[in-house]
This record gives structure tokens, sequence and C-alpha cells, in this order.
């Protein structure tokens, strides 16, 4: 699938355009020709383009880098020539959203701006069952009749509104092209369109017990539950299938990875965002000497990283043995890689991540004398200097940034650190000194989410842009937890 990149100044605008005769283009001429009906042959999932999305898997088109040629100078894949730049008798040259990126049950106003130089009386209808779907070429196919759409306009003015209501628990990121029609009076007078593009965020999920059991919950964007299945009532994403889940991570590829404790050999399970338990493999639980990997230590740490080459690294610490931590590494396919251990016997490495320039972060624990290692990916050897050291107290978790710095987190505070060892604190952190901030996780562009360990209704789940909290993901009584969360993952 392909995702429409939006100009710069289309963003500040908050509006999103296209030609009036249907082509994916942005702000270009009308020319006043009829609007093709898409041919929803997949109950209503085409692309943007005209081609049926569900030849995506196998046969991408063009904007996917191959299939056919991309529209040129046609009308909807080449059914009608087009007659160059001229509006004809009216036309809608664009249509402005209100927003062009939301949160689940959050509305949208759509103002279409139409060129009638004739005053012809035109009326306006919406197609619902043909608004398309779009995500990257790496997500599982958005399914439009999982969705709940209100999607209206107003006949005589022509204002539209969008709402995407409830969301299944595996809804990820989807950019949605919105057409507003409008036709003349007459038999013969033209149906034309415009289109909006908006995209509605995904889910978040986290790993959490729910009354006795482990499951990962699924809450939408705007804080509230997903939807969840019968008889299961709180968003429920995986539960059949892990047994004491603990971190998780979006991978690249769109699957979820869990660390599932629970199990008989505790490894990673991956996941597959098509529907509730979808089990997809099992990471290897031994080395290639059949020595178990994780030991079953009751250590929350064991945070996930996903390499630049595909590799997945795993913090495991257990004080039982004579090496404390040390990091495992997993092949894309899930085979054993390799083992890089901790410098020092005693150390504790709260949590791993990737610098932008592909070098490990390793954040080790050490009361007041904490510090993020730096660890090169292939040969598993200690870089120097650390990547920042003297932090306030024991740090937690540490997730990388594009421009070479870091977000470092642990009790009482999150840091943003620079690419030069600059630091800044995230204010103002609820819960002050007394918050273990136990986990980071990638959200938008400058934005993270951090996982506290607190577990009421609504906290455990909090939103940080630059160097400033912004919120509580999680409404009230989302989801019935009954522990700490132990990983988090925003389903873009």
């Amino acid at each position: 699938m392909k995702t429409r990149a939006l100009p710069l100044l289309l963003g500040v605008l908050a509006t999103s355009m296209f030609a009036a005769c249907g082509q994916t283009i942005v702000v270009v001429e009308c020319d006043g020709h009829a609007a093709e009906d898409a041919k929803a042959s997949d109950a209503g999932f085409v692309e943007a383009d005209g081609a049926d999305a569900t030849l995506d898997a196998t046969q991408p088109d063009a904007a996917d880098g191959g299939g056919p040629p991309a529209d040129t100078g046609v009308q909807d894949g080449g059914t009608l020539p087009d007659a160059g730049p001229g509006c004809g008798s009216y036309c809608i040259r664009s249509v402005m959203a209100s927003s062009i990126r939301v949160d689940t049950r959050e509305v949208v106003t759509l103002t279409p701006v139409v060129e009638n130089p004739g005053q012809v009386a035109l009326s306006y209808r919406v197609k619902p069952a043909e608004i398309l779907l779009t995500r990257p070429p790496t997500r599982p196919a958005a399914v439009l009749r999982e969705l709940t759409i209100d999607f209206t306009v107003d006949p005589v003015t022509g204002i539209g509104s969008f709402r995407l209501g409830d969301v299944p628990p595996w809804f990820m990121s989807t950019t949605f092209e919105l057409r507003i029609y409008a036709k003349g009076p007459g038999a013969g007078d033209p149906e034309v369109f415009g289109s909006a593009l908006v995209t509605v965020r995904g889910n978040f999920v986290f790993s959490a017990m729910v009354s006795t059991d482990g499951a990962v919950i699924a809450v939408a964007s705007d804080g509230r539950p997903a939807r969840a299945l019968p008889p299961k009532t709180h968003g429920e994403l995986v539960t059949m299938l892990v047994r004491d889940p603990r971190a998780v991570l979006l991978t690249k590829a769109g699957t979820l990875l869990v660390y599932d404790y629970g199990l008989a050999e505790p490894t990673l399970v991956q996941f597959e965002l098509t529907g509730e338990d979808q089990q997809l493999s099992t990471f290897a639980s031994r080395d290639a000497q059949g020595v178990q990997l994780f030991d079953d230590s009751n250590m929350a740490y064991n945070s996930i990283a996903e390499l630049a080459d595909g590799r997945f690294a795993v913090v495991d610490v257990n004080t039982g043995r004579p090496q404390y931590s040390r990091l495992v590494l997993f092949h894309p396919d899930g085979t054993f890689d390799r083992v890089i251990l901790a410098p020092a016997q005693n150390t504790y490495w709260g949590g791993v991540g990737v610098r932008e320039n592909g070098e490990l972060l390793l954040a080790r624990r050490e009361g007041t004398l904490s510090r993020v290692e730096r660890f090169d990916p292939m040969s598993g050897a200690q870089l120097t200097p650390d990547f920042i050291n003297n932090l306030p107290d024991t740090v937690r978790a540490v997730h990388g940034v594009p421009g070479g710095g870091a977000y470092v987190s642990g009790d009482g505070y999150v840091l943003l650190i620079g690419a030069t060892g600059s630091r800044s604190s995230v204010t103002p952190l609820p819960g002050g000194n007394a918050t273990y901030w136990r986990g980071l996780a990638p959200f938008e562009p400058g934005r993270i989410i951090a996982i506290t360990d607190d577990y009421s209704s609504t906290t455990g789940l909090d939103v940080i842009e630059g160097r400033t909290w912004l919120k509580n993901i999680r409404q009230p009584n989302a989801s019935n937890v009954q522990t700490g969360i132990q990983g988090a993952a925003f389903l873009e």
C-alpha cells in the first residue's frame, strides 16, 4: 500500500487537495469531467490511484515501485483523457480538512473549494462505501468493514463531516481519502469530486495482567478502549497465546513482538496485526549448544530493540548467575544470533535502545553512578566514551531519537540527551521523584511514549513531546489492569 506524502505547505494550511477529475495529484487545475465511481471490488477498499488494493500483496502498483505506469495526464487510471487545465461549468478545486492527523472519534470538518462561474445549483453527496484507505507497504491492509465510520455532507452547502468511531484492537494508523461529490440539476450535468486526505492514528498497545491473566491490551488513540471481541471487554489483542507478557515492540515489518516470561522457556513471540491472537512465530529459546537463552528470573527489564539490519536485541537480567546482565541478539527470522555480555559481573542493564548511527545503547543501573553505555552492534565491543554518565539516579530505559540523541528515563526523571551530551529535563512529570519511569517507546516525530510503574485506571502510559510532558494516554477505566504496565507500543 502507498502513503501519500503531503507538502509542508499543505500541512500548515491543514488542507489536502486532489483534482476534481480524480487523479492522485496535489493542487492542480480541474477539468470538469464527470467523476468515475470507484470500483470497490474488495468491499470498498481501493487504491487512491484507482488500482485494486488487493493486488498490492503480489503486484505493487507504480507508486510502490512496480506494476503499471503511474497515472499521467489521464483520469482514474486512463478511462478518460484529460481535457487540460480548464474547469468546465463547475468543479471542486480542492477540499480543506480542519485537521489532517487526528485521533479516533475526533471529528474532521471538510470544506470544498468550488469553482462555479455559471452559478449552477449544485447538490452534494458522499459515498462512504468508496472511502479509500492507504497504509505503508509494510503494514497489513486496512479493512473497511472492520471500522465504524461517520461520513456525511450537507447536500446544499457541501460541508462534510468525518469521524472514525470504534476500531478493532489491531487497528494501525490509516490514511483515508475522503471524496465529496457535486452535480448540477440536469440529467446530463457531470458529477465531479474533490478529495481530502486524513490520517487517523493507530492504537496504543501495552502488556499487563488483567484479572489473573496476562494480556496485550489495545487502547484507541483517544484513550478509550479499542473495540473488544465478545465476551471480552477491554480491547484484548493477545490473550490466549501469552502467559506473562513483558516488553513489546512494533517491528519495521509491521508485526508485534512480545517477550513472554510465562512460557516454560521465556522468549519472544511474534504476532500479525490482522486479528486477535494471530501468532506468526516463536523465537529461539536456546542457543546452538542447547543452553536456555533466558533464565527464569522475575526481572522486568527485558527491553527489546530492532537494529538497523533487522536483528533484534533483548536485555536479559538475572542476579542468580555470575554475569548478571547480557544482551541476547536474534536474526530477523527469530533464530539465535549471539550474546553480548555486560562489561562487569554485577552490572544491571535496565534497557536497550538504538542510536541513529546504529550503535546499541545500554542503560546501566548503578544508583547515583548510572550511565548509558555504547556498543558496536556487529562486534559486540564496548565503545568509549559512554553516551552519557553521571545520571541522577537509577536508570531504567533508553530510546534513540533522530539527530543522534536519546531519551533516558529512571527513578523520578526523564531526560532528553543531545548527540554531544547536552541534557534537558522533561517537565512537569507527574508523581515527582516517587515515579519510576520504567520504559520508553516511539510515538510520532518529536514525541515518545513513557511507561510508569503506576497502574491506576488512567496512568501508566504518558505522552512526552520534546522536553514537555503532555498527557496520560488512557481515559478513566480504559482497561482493567491489575499490575503495572510492562511494555508498550504505538501501532503506526
